[in-house]
Protein backbone atom coordinates (compact mmCIF):
# COMPACT_ATOMS: atom_id res chain seq x y z
CA UNK A 1 0.00 0.00 0.00
CA UNK A 2 1.38 3.32 -1.24
CA UNK A 3 1.53 6.34 1.21
CA UNK A 4 -1.19 8.21 -0.19
CA UNK A 5 -3.70 5.35 0.18
CA UNK A 6 -2.67 5.31 3.43
CA UNK A 7 -2.83 8.39 4.38
CA UNK A 8 -6.53 8.31 2.71
CA UNK A 9 -7.28 5.91 4.80
CA UNK A 10 -6.68 7.96 7.83
CA UNK A 11 -9.77 9.53 9.52
CA UNK A 12 -9.46 12.21 11.97
CA UNK A 13 -11.93 13.99 14.43
CA UNK A 14 -13.97 17.47 13.91
CA UNK A 15 -11.94 20.51 14.51
CA UNK A 16 -11.96 21.39 18.19
CA UNK A 17 -10.03 24.91 19.22
CA UNK A 18 -9.57 23.62 22.95
CA UNK A 19 -8.21 20.19 22.06
CA UNK A 20 -6.09 22.07 20.15
CA UNK A 21 -4.81 24.87 22.47
CA UNK A 22 -5.07 22.12 25.43
CA UNK A 23 -2.48 19.55 23.39
CA UNK A 24 -0.31 22.48 21.57
CA UNK A 25 0.61 24.67 24.87
CA UNK A 26 -0.78 22.40 27.52
CA UNK A 27 -2.38 25.52 30.10
CA UNK A 28 -2.55 25.13 33.84
CA UNK A 29 -5.07 26.32 36.13
CA UNK A 30 -4.47 30.12 36.04
CA UNK A 31 -2.46 30.65 32.64
CA UNK A 32 -4.50 33.25 30.16
CA UNK A 33 -4.41 32.08 26.21
CA UNK A 34 -4.40 35.03 23.78
CA UNK A 35 -6.69 33.98 20.87
CA UNK A 36 -6.27 36.36 17.75
CA UNK A 37 -8.93 36.58 14.83
CA UNK A 38 -8.55 37.64 11.51
CA UNK A 39 -11.49 40.13 10.05
CA UNK A 40 -10.76 41.82 6.57
CA UNK A 41 -13.05 44.67 8.06
CA UNK A 42 -12.13 45.92 12.04
CA UNK A 43 -15.30 47.41 11.90
CA UNK A 44 -17.13 44.28 12.25
CA UNK A 45 -15.11 44.23 15.99
CA UNK A 46 -17.70 46.94 16.93
CA UNK A 47 -20.16 46.21 19.36
CA UNK A 48 -18.98 42.41 18.65
CA UNK A 49 -20.60 42.09 15.24
CA UNK A 50 -18.44 39.92 13.43
CA UNK A 51 -20.50 37.34 15.88
CA UNK A 52 -23.44 37.85 13.66
CA UNK A 53 -22.14 37.22 10.74
CA UNK A 54 -22.29 33.69 9.08
CA UNK A 55 -19.88 33.65 7.00
CA UNK A 56 -17.22 34.43 10.26
CA UNK A 57 -17.94 31.02 11.98
CA UNK A 58 -14.22 30.57 12.93
CA UNK A 59 -14.31 33.59 14.21
CA UNK A 60 -16.89 32.83 16.06
CA UNK A 61 -15.90 29.85 17.49
CA UNK A 62 -12.82 31.62 19.01
CA UNK A 63 -14.60 34.08 20.69
CA UNK A 64 -17.07 31.17 22.15
CA UNK A 65 -13.68 29.64 23.78
CA UNK A 66 -12.58 32.40 25.78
Amino acid sequence: MTISEQASLRTFPPFSLSRLLCGTFAPTPGQRICVLIDLDDPADMTGFAFLNNPDLSIQRNAHMFI
